[in-house]
C-alpha cells in the first residue's frame, strides 16, 4: 500500500538458490509502475542496500502524482552473469 504524498519504499529480495546475489555480479534492478488500466507511470532504478537486497523508493513527488486506486510495480533484475533479466511483479493500491 502506498499513500498519496508519501514515500513509499518496497524491499527488493535478490536471490539465487537461497542465497542473497552478490550486488556486484548485478547490472541493474530498474522498476516500473503501472496504473489500473496498464499505463507506464513511472520508471526508476532501484538502490542497492546490501548484498541480495535492494529498494525501490517512489519518492513523495512521486506518489503525490499518483490517484486513488490500484497499481502494479514490476522490477527486473539483470545480471552480469546471465543473459536473461528476472521479472516480478506486485500490486498494491494507493490511498489518500
Amino acid at each position: 500500500m502506498a499513500t498519496i504524498g508519501a514515500e513509499a519504499v518496497y524491499d527488493v529480495f535478490v536471490t539465487f538458490a537461497g542465497e542473497p546475489y552478490l550486488t556486484s555480479e548485478i547490472d541493474r534492478v530498474i522498476y516500473l509502475l503501472y496504473d489500473a488500466t496498464g499505463a507506464l507511470v513511472t520508471e526508476g532504478e532501484a538502490v542497492a542496500v546490501e548484498d541480495g537486497l535492494y529498494q525501490v523508493v517512489l519518492t513523495a513527488e512521486a506518489t503525490g502524482a499518483l490517484t486513488q486506486g490500484a497499481y502494479k510495480l514490476e522490477v527486473a533484475v539483470i545480471p552480469f552473469v546471465v543473459a536473461v533479466p528476472t521479472f516480478e511483479s506486485i500490486e498494491f493500491i494507493v490511498t489518500p
